[in-house]
């Protein structure tokens, strides 16, 4: 789905160095591939699990399938459930097996309680792991955070300068004058995204 783990990862493809590495983008759910595209035109290949349930775990199968025929060094994952079930298959195949990188993108107190379990349980199998705040990072269990390394990831300064050129036209669109202050947010509609607080700010 395009959330804002799935667009961190969409930037990251436009700007990563294709002279030394190659890319593949694996997800579970046919209906989820609102950034397929996306990738494609940022030469990523993204390859469809195809369960219908993310509880299907055949998707874990080909999942290791995909690993072991493209012969992959390195598989990152982005989301604690697929984190969790991977973790320990990608670790049966020894010596073969790819490195295991994650990044945790949510406070912890987002997750439901079994992901939660899950996600910890498996926790030390990863080879490396990233927060993408300070936040994230103090959420995980003290015990397990130990090894976690904040990455404040990068903007495309062109790319949002350029976003410059359209704002008198969506001001416009929204009714909203030129000298009036407007605050806007772009976030799923989620308890934890806190938008009262962000209201209450504004």
């Amino acid at each position: 789905g395009p959330g804002g783990a799935e667009r961190l990862l969409l930037s990251l493809a436009r700007v990563m160095d294709r002279s030394r590495l190659s890319f593949r983008a694996a997800y579970l759910l046919p209906h989820k591939d609102h950034l397929v595209p996306d990738l494609a035109a940022a030469g990523v290949d993204a390859a469809c699990l195809g369960v219908t349930s993310e509880w299907d775990l055949r998707w874990a199968v080909r999942l290791r399938e995909l690993v072991c025929d493209h012969d992959v060094d390195i598989v990152h994952f982005h989301a604690p459930y697929p984190a969790s079930v991977g973790r320990p298959l990608l670790r049966s195949l020894g010596r073969r097996r790819p490195a295991i990188v994650y990044t945790e993108h949510n406070a912890w107190n987002g997750y439901g309680r079994v992901t939660r379990w899950a996600n910890a349980v498996t926790y030390p199998l990863d080879d490396a792991r990233m927060a993408v705040s300070a936040d994230a990072l103090e959420s995980i269990p003290r015990l397990l955070r130990g090894q976690t390394e904040v990455v404040v990831h990068g903007v495309d300064l062109d790319a949002v300068g350029s976003y410059g050129a359209r704002r008198a036209a969506a001001r416009a669109a929204l009714g909203v004058g030129e000298a009036t202050v407007l605050v806007g947010t772009v976030a799923n509609l989620r308890h934890h995204k806190d938008y009262p607080t962000l209201l209450g700010a504004a």
